[in-house]
């Protein structure tokens, strides 16, 4: 019979629920002939022994009484000629692997603890024990672990309480991460090179914590390797969070700079996010209490006194000097833009007015008024020259030194032929006097 011939030799099922007879006998005579069995696995290479495999089992069921069709005892003569095996695929795979289990008790008295373990001839063992622990343990697969099944396995030693053989594997790896890293933050994605995926481990056993799965043991064995249970976000939240209260700790300070960077942690940008999200009503109520209970005042800055930080954290990075770049733009403040703006309110300038306690800091941050731009200019090249001065201690200019809008050896050699010439002012000569640039 070609395998064309045989294909069209299975028809589907009559209604009644049995497969069509004669087709099917000469389907299972062709199999047998070139099989010498009717152990047709499930699993076949070909769609023809697939087809073959399920109606047989269907004929199974309708002997054991567990589908509805019609078997004679003619029928199941001639079946049994050719070798038919009665019991269900799901009894063979039973008996296969039970089998295994009992071969290898006999040669070691107890049961492989490797979920890996293969016996010699291909069986998978070590998972097949780990599924049913799992299974019993979460009421699945009643139909195949029965009563006897189990009773038969407990014959065999299999212990159904103990920790699952996987996190004992996955614990030796985590535990081995942890004293070369310190820690239990790897990437999701990382695979040691014993191949154990422990990152998506990690997140696993977090979810499973969650939904309340996890052993108290389990726990307390994955807190000694400093396990963090959050999500990334929480725990990236907690890092930040500690950072700033060691912060506050160590300086007593509650107003945090907006430039503040511990380590790697920009937190002064970060605590700025914390306050938006408060005002927005989006902080959580914990993470709020956790701030508020360090003293941190978590009502928003308004306009002016978010762009008054950032001035004032600019002054203190450069020794009280607020010559701020013209294209400076910090958190998305255009700094000097804001200044030239608040000087020409101070000078009058503008119709609006900054108020009395305005004034009075930003001219704390060393803001003065009254100034014209070449002032301002002439102030900002004499602080690059001190800066230069007092980082080297000469006072020598180099010809290729520049503060990003002027060559400071020639604004020096200017400032020079205008002393000689009288055209500086008291404060400017009192300035380079200072710095050694022209006698005091």
């Amino acid at each position: 019979m070609t395998s064309e011939t045989f294909a069209h030799s299975l028809p589907a099922p009559p209604d009644d629920g049995s497969p069509a007879w004669e087709p099917l006998l000469r389907a299972s005579q062709a199999w047998y002939a070139a099989h010498r069995s009717l152990d047709v696995p499930p699993d076949s290479e070909d769609a023809q022994g697939r087809a073959l495999a399920a109606r047989l089992e269907q004929l199974r069921d309708i002997r054991a009484g567990t589908r509805d069709g019609v078997l004679t005892d003619a029928q199941v003569a001639r079946l049994d000629r050719l070798g038919m095996r009665w019991h269900s695929g799901r009894d063979v795979l039973w008996e296969r692997f039970y089998a295994a289990a009992a071969a290898y008790h006999r040669a070691h008295r107890t049961l492989p603890e490797d979920p890996q373990f293969v016996t010699e001839d291909g069986v998978l063992l070590g998972a097949w024990l780990t599924r049913l622990r799992t299974a019993r343990r979460l009421g699945l697969y009643c139909s195949y672990l029965t009563a006897p099944h189990i009773a038969a396995l407990d014959a065999l030693g299999m212990a159904w309480e103990r920790f699952d053989v996987l996190f004992e594997r996955n614990y030796h790896s985590a535990a081995l991460y942890y004293e070369v890293h310190g820690g239990l933050e790897c990437p999701p994605d990382y695979v040691d090179d014993a191949g154990v995926k422990l990152g998506a481990w990690l997140q696993f056993l977090r979810a499973q914590r969650r939904d309340g799965g996890l052993d108290p043991l389990q726990v307390r064995m994955l807190d000694a390797l400093g396990m963090r249970w959050g999500s990334k976000q929480d725990n990236s939240w907690d890092t930040a969070f500690s950072a700033l209260r060691a912060y506050v700790s160590r300086t007593g300070q509650t107003d945090v700079p907006a430039a503040l960077k511990e380590g790697t942690i920009p937190l002064g940008r970060w605590y700025r996010r914390q306050r938006e999200l408060h005002a927005a009503g989006r902080l959580r109520q914990d993470r709020a209490a956790r701030l508020q209970s360090l003293g941190l005042d978590l009502a928003p800055e308004d306009h002016w006194g978010l762009r008054f930080r950032l001035a004032k954290a600019y002054s203190e990075a450069h020794g009280g000097s607020l010559n701020v770049p013209h294209d400076y733009v910090v958190e998305g403040v255009w700094l000097s833009k804001w200044l030239s703006e608040q000087r020409l309110m101070g000078e009058g300038k503008r119709k609006k007015q900054l108020t009395p306690a305005q004034r009075q800091m930003l001219e704390s941050i060393g803001m003065v008024f009254g100034r014209t731009h070449a002032d301002r200019a002439w102030e900002a090249h004499f602080h690059a020259v001190k800066a230069y001065v007092e980082e080297t201690g000469s006072t020598r200019i180099p010809a290729d030194l520049h503060d990003g809008s002027a060559n400071l050896k020639s604004w020096l050699a200017r400032q020079l032929r205008r002393y000689r010439e009288g055209r500086l002012t008291a404060e400017q000569v009192r300035c380079l006097a200072a710095l050694g640039m022209i006698p005091g």
